[in-house]
């Protein structure tokens, strides 16, 4: 054997082999010996061990952690990084250092904990001397119901303190922007936007007044704290139903020293308003005609000359629950004019002090002296200084708060309002019952521009149940496009077992009466319809219903009325335990005798999604974080794609912020977007290891509002495409305008 020879093949084997292992790519790898690191109160540092086969760095730490070197090349020799913190003078508090490798391939997060002077930091119980930490009061509203904006629980009133974290766009305090004197703006315990924030919604500023030209106004990182009923809007969004602003860094405008009474001078109601002087505070005394608001003990008052609405009650926590609608009053304050939504001068005391109160009141209507006449006369005399007697049936379900309903003697309908006797008969009143009350004729007029005719200042003397049940009805149809449900089926659908909240159905009757018909602000309607268009069989309500092919009405547009015979298709529920309805802008007309589309010319090309709905793939091919960050995986249906998974981006004034990642490294993204109703523009940013790469900015869609699953209807101009400029595996995309947005259909290329 030639040893030469195979000594040759050998180390040719081996060079050939040594080639091959070069050739081999580098797996991307990091490691980091510690997980967590705990520090002293005082100043002080530790050191981790690195290694790395891609280059790396640190994401930005919280504001009391140093990271040194906060970069390094790849490196399998360890790395050593110093972590410092500074000495807590505060509460106890907790952070991370994030290592991240290359583009975002891997991640590795050291836990920071170090306790502060102050000790854990408490929750508080929502009082004036310990209020409620944001953490605190979202973790308060966190198991509180939701079902619309008129049906929700609430809590408190409390007080909550935090920091200014996010203002929204014209709605500081500043009169000028807003002229409502109030403001919508988010507060969080550190004033950044990434953990618990709460959402304070229209709120009052200092003790329930409205902002006036010249006070402070709130700013980026001040220090707030508010005093509100609090709920969980939406379910998802913790915010206040009211309240007013306690203080910004401490000053709580109590600084103002009251008028002393012994200066004010007392004037009539009339002469109030004509000398409408803003700068000094005058006495009135008069009667206190309506109800009061026990919140702010706000209410409306009159002494035979004119009307005042006292608005803002220094000494309310004294007077409010004291203060009856009947008796007289006394309070000092200043004279604030406003302007309300339907344009509506009227003329406030502001910042005012109650100083005496008199139950007594006028003695009510002798009964025995009161005329009856019916729906229709009542309306005819329209006399607001007079009470009658009005008997007739209760047509609509009661609300059991204010005990308000509408009542019809078969020549007209009567809206019975405001029930001074309420508290004995709120829970006795059922639709289909026989009533008697007593009041005074009130003209209204509502949002759609209808004329309404109230009985107001009432009181009900007698009531007779009804002897038929309000549903009855043989139940019939499946829900189907061929076979609808009868207003009977729909609810014995809901009562039965096969029900599903997410399931939509065909429902068909003949509209029987109409709450609100559709207007160009909303886009929907709320009517009631039944199998034979009487009020006596069973009803079904539309609730907030859309137009035909599931698009916002538009003048020039088919409007409904009392006979027209509907098909409606969408979710259906039983709300508040008494009412067979659709769920609120999650149904739409399905056919109005007969007819399918909305007239040519009048197609808005907007509707709840906008032009003609493309067909469209609408599943995605990469995943998506979620469950933080104000980032939500959920469902919609998209031009009829049932199920379709989205992702939701921001709640309430927090925006949303989600890691779109890949196995197979990308480009471009080719996307579905919308933004939340009602925003003008959301913009999406999109950026690779925090440098902004790409933006989108999608256009507001009807569909998207309320709670999932949506429905959703997009156009090819809903598309978009964006380009971010080199290969990764990962890019991030948050919500920096509007918000709340929607995508779907993500495709990596």
């Amino acid at each position: 054997m030639n040893l030469k020879h195979i000594s040759m093949a050998f180390l040719a084997a081996g060079a050939l082999l040594a080639a091959c292992q070069e050739e081999q790519p580098t797996l991307p790898e990091m490691t980091v010996d510690k997980t967590e690191a705990t520090f002293e109160q005082g100043e002080g540092s530790t050191t981790v061990q690195i290694t790395a086969t891609r280059d790396w760095y640190v994401s930005t730490p919280p504001q009391w952690i140093a990271v040194n070197p906060d970069k390094g090349s790849a490196s399998l020799t360890p790395q050593t990084v110093t972590i410092s913190v500074n000495a807590n003078a505060d509460h106890d508090r907790t952070g991370e250092v994030v290592f991240v490798l290359g583009s975002g391939l891997e991640k590795h997060r050291v836990a920071i904990t170090q306790p502060g002077a102050l000790g854990k930091l408490s929750k508080g119980t929502g009082t004036l001397d310990d209020p409620f930490t944001v953490a605190g009061a979202c973790e308060a509203v966190s198991s509180l119901t939701w079902t619309s904006t008129s049906e929700y629980e609430k809590i408190g009133p409390y007080y909550v303190k935090g920091k200014v974290c996010t203002i929204t766009q014209d709605y500081t305090y500043n009169v000028t922007t807003t002229n409502y004197g109030n403001a919508r703006f988010a507060i969080s315990d550190d004033g950044l936007t990434t953990g618990d924030v709460f959402t304070l919604y229209n709120l009052l500023y200092f003790g329930g007044n409205k902002f006036q030209a010249g006070q402070t106004d709130i700013q980026l990182g001040d220090d707030v704290v508010i005093y509100a009923p609090l709920m969980n809007y939406r379910g998802n969004t913790p915010e206040n139903t009211g309240g007013y602003l306690y203080s910004i860094n401490g000053a709580t405008g109590s600084e103002v020293t009251p008028v002393e009474p012994g200066e004010v001078e007392q004037i009539s109601c009339a002469e109030f308003i004509s000398r409408a002087d803003q700068n000094t505070t005058y006495r009135l005394v008069g009667e206190v005609t309506s109800d009061v608001n026990t919140t702010y003990c706000s209410f409306d008052m009159n002494d035979g000359t004119a009307t005042v609405v006292v608005w803002t009650v220094n000494n309310k926590d004294e007077w409010k629950s004291v203060v009856k609608k009947g008796g007289t009053v006394t309070v000092r304050g200043k004279y604030q004019p406003y302007t309300d939504k339907s344009g509506n001068l009227k003329h406030e005391m502001v910042d005012a002090y109650i100083e005496a109160f008199s139950p007594a009141g006028d003695t009510p209507v002798d009964p025995t002296g009161v005329e009856q006449i019916s729906c229709a006369e009542f309306i005819s005399r329209a006399d607001q200084n007079t009470t009658y007697r009005l008997v007739g049936e209760v047509t609509s379900d009661v609300n059991t708060t204010y005990c308000s309903f509408d009542m019809n003697d078969g020549t007209a309908t009567v809206v019975v309002w405001t029930v001074n006797n309420k508290d004995e008969w709120s829970s006795v009143v059922k639709k289909g019952g026989t009533v008697t009350v007593r009041g005074k004729y009130q003209p209204y007029t509502d949002k759609s521009g209808n004329l309404k005719h109230e009985m107001v200042d009432a009181y009900i003397e007698a009531f007779t149940a009804g002897d038929t049940p309000v549903n009855t009805g043989t139940p019939s149809g499946d829900g189907t496009l061929d076979n609808p449900f009868n207003p009977a089926g729909a609810v014995a659908y809901i009562d039965g077992a096969s029900y599903s909240s997410d399931a939509r159905v065909y429902v068909k009757g003949i509209i029987c009466s109409i709450k609100n018909t559709f207007d160009v602000a909303h886009g929907t309607a709320i009517f009631t319809i039944s199998e034979d268009g009487s009020t006596s069989s069973t009803q079904f309500t539309c609730y907030s219903i859309y137009y035909l092919e599931n698009k916002s009405w538009q003048e020039g547009c088919t409007q409904i009325k009392v006979g027209d015979e509907v098909v409606a298709y969408g979710k259906v529920t039983l709300y508040g335990g008494t009412t067979y309805e659709t769920v609120s802008k999650d149904a739409y007309i399905y056919s109005l005798n007969g007819k399918t589309e909305a007239e040519a010319g009048d197609d808005n090309g907007g509707g709840n999604g906008g032009g003609d709905q493309t067909g469209g793939d609408f599943t995605s091919n990469v995943s998506w974080t979620s469950g933080s960050d104000g980032a939500y995986d959920q469902k919609a249906d998209v031009n009829g794609t049932a199920d379709v998974s989205i992702l939701k981006l921001g709640a309430g004034s927090k925006f949303g912020k989600s890691v779109l990642s890949s196995e197979a490294a990308f480009q471009k993204l080719t996307f579905y977007a919308v933004s939340w109703k009602g925003v003008t523009e959301a913009v999406l940013v999109f950026s690779i290891d925090g440098q902004q790469v790409a933006t989108a900015s999608p256009k507001a869609n009807n569909g998207l509002v309320g709670n999932p699953t949506y429905t959703i209807s997009v156009t090819d101009s809903d598309l978009y495409t964006v380009d971010l400029g080199t290969s990764v595996t990962e890019v991030t995309v948050e919500t920096t305008v509007g918000y709340r947005a929607a995508l779907f259909g993500i495709k990596a290329e």
